[in-house]
């Protein structure tokens, strides 16, 4: 049996990218699998992988991570047999090539996620002057980085950027079937729901969304809103936000499992993905507008080009400007108005199972 590990010490254990759709599969495939975490939950055996938590200290500091807690666990992952290592944050592939140096060459694998050299243009935690310059010194060093090296990239617009990456595969963030809803006639709700899943935060519209609900709500039409992740200071401040706190009109359960969340979105409405307009975002497909889709749940997304193809072809939903409350509010009355006219199609093709065939079959290539 190959022993394949996983190195995600950023992400979250339950990753939906890292641990249900591939970690578990992998693992049903006739693989032995380990995921490196460094969350200080300690260690488990969920799903049949073995989860190794590797944290030695509890820090939410940038700085800390990449400099202490990155290198550890990569020297550390480094040192446990494996035939094949599959890394998922930038930071751990830079730490690999310098502990490779001193260590047995090792067979690996490296996951975008996300293509960090744009995103980096909108960070904003990061001065306004530094962004385009260390933009440019990211991609310099991923471009190095990368070139030798086997690449799964998680978007088809990232080997457009990486053009001399010479093997590589694309595997996309498709839904799983437990997404599909195959009772989407009983909803079970009194008042519609609009619900979102993910990172909430300014850059994926909760801005817009909070006082859209509230606007309508105002405006004596009933709305309930749920928001499905960590909701960060700067949205709870909002007024519009303590004013639905206040009016029992939002659901915040924060982080919880895909087993769970299936459940809430199943019975939504309206399901909304209005990302802002950032480089990143404009390239690339949001996995929650496939997981509406399939759950039988019209969305309402940005008017970018990428994302109008994708609502004319599940003909599931309406586009908006990504900055536009009023836009927003009309496109919500219009689904609650006529809900059969933008119930989606979905094409059982765009669900996980085409993409693990892929990444099994990369997998074989290289072991």
């Amino acid at each position: 049996m190959k022993n394949i590990i996983h190195l995600a010490s950023v992400h979250n254990r339950t990753d939906n990218r890292v641990f249900y759709k591939q970690c578990i599969d992998i693992a049903s495939n006739g693989f032995s699998v380990r995921l490196i975490v460094a969350d200080g939950l300690g260690n488990k055996v969920l799903n049949g992988v073995k989860i190794i938590d590797l944290s030695f200290m509890q820090s939410k500091s940038r700085f800390l991570r990449i400099f202490f807690t990155s290198p550890y666990v990569t020297f550390k992952t480094l040192r446990m047999k494996a035939d094949l290592y599959h890394i998922h944050d930038p930071e751990l592939l830079f730490y690999f090539r310098l502990f490779s140096i001193f260590l047995r060459p090792k067979k690996v694998i490296f996951d975008m996620h996300e293509n960090l050299s744009e995103q980096i243009k909108s960070k904003n935690w990061i001065p306004q002057l530094l962004r385009i310059p260390l933009s440019y010194l990211v991609k310099k060093y991923e471009e190095f980085n990368l070139k030798n090296l086997p690449v799964i990239f998680a978007e088809k617009s990232y080997s457009n950027h990486f053009p001399n990456i010479s093997k590589h595969e694309t595997v996309l963030n498709y839904p799983k079937s437990i997404w599909i809803n195959p009772v989407q006639e009983n909803k079970i709700n009194k008042i519609p729901i609009i619900g979102y899943v993910g990172r909430v935060g300014l850059d994926r519209g909760a801005d817009i969304l909070i006082n859209a609900v509230a606007k309508i709500n105002k405006n004596n039409t009933q709305l309930h809103l749920q928001l499905i992740g960590k909701i960060p200071s700067e949205v709870k401040n909002m007024i519009d936000f303590k004013y639905l706190v206040e009016k029992n009109l939002i659901d915040c359960p924060g982080f919880i499992t895909n087993d769970k969340v299936v459940k809430y979105v199943h019975n939504w409405d309206i399901g909304f993905c209005v990302l802002k307009n950032n480089p990143n975002f404009i390239e690339s497909y949001p996995t929650k507008i496939f997981e509406y889709f399939a759950s039988g749940v019209p969305v309402i997304t940005s008017n970018f080009p990428l994302y109008s193809e994708l609502i004319n072809n599940f003909n599931g939903g309406i586009c908006v400007s990504p900055e536009s409350t009023k836009d927003l509010v009309e496109a919500i009355y219009e689904i609650l108005n006529s809900p059969d006219k933008y119930k989606p199609s979905f094409h059982n093709e765009v669900l996980w199972d085409s993409q693990l065939s892929k990444l099994l079959k990369f997998y074989k290539e290289i072991i």
